[in-house]
């Protein structure tokens, strides 16, 4: 029985004495039959297996939802696949547009910054130190509230709000409203 030069299977093979051979098998690759089909096929052959799976692709795309996500693994794995079919992507690319995909691939190329990570805190940074001794320092010494302090500080060029000045002495135990009384 030959075999077509398209499909060779792996057989066992027998020694002079009926033994098997140490390997077992003959050195013909036992492959499944789709990449034979591929290898075999000429141009017009794998131009018509194109047309046929676009075609299958464009059926299936109008049945799912206008908008496909694309998780990261996923996108890896087009720009990968997308590396060396050159311009004739923008006519085959149908999950993404052909702009996103590209801007990918050139993402892709670019090395990757070494930016530092920011050991910055999130939030707001907090008003400085030397400021918050000076609005506990005005306020123990003069007895006035926060905005009268709030005044003092904007006379000496510091820009804070009434709610920082009040938070601040709010924060050391002092009462934000002024003493009121007898000796004031």
């Amino acid at each position: 029985m030959a075999a077509s030069p398209g499909l060779l299977r792996c057989t066992k093979t027998q020694t002079p004495l009926n033994l098997p051979s140490p390997a077992g098998y003959t050195d013909v690759p036992d492959f499944p039959p789709s990449p034979y089909i591929l290898v075999s096929a000429t141009r017009q052959e794998l131009a018509r297996q194109v047309h046929y799976l676009k075609t299958e692709n464009q059926i299936l795309r109008s049945k799912l939802p206008k908008r496909v996500s694309v998780t990261p693994t996923e996108r890896r794995q087009l720009v990968k696949a997308a590396r060396g079919v050159g311009q004739a992507i923008k006519e085959l690319v149908a999950i993404v547009q052909p702009a996103t995909l590209l801007r990918w691939l050139n993402a892709d190329d670019q090395p990757k910054s070494k930016k530092k990570p920011s050991t910055r805190k999130p939030g707001r940074p907090r008003t400085p130190e030397d400021v918050r001794q000076l609005i506990v320092r005005i306020a123990t010494e003069t007895g006035w509230g926060y905005t009268r302090v709030l005044g003092e500080l904007r006379k000496l060029g510091y820009r804070l709000s009434r709610q920082t000045v009040k938070n601040i002495l709010i924060e050391h135990g002092i009462d934000p409203g002024p003493k009121r009384g007898k000796g004031t």
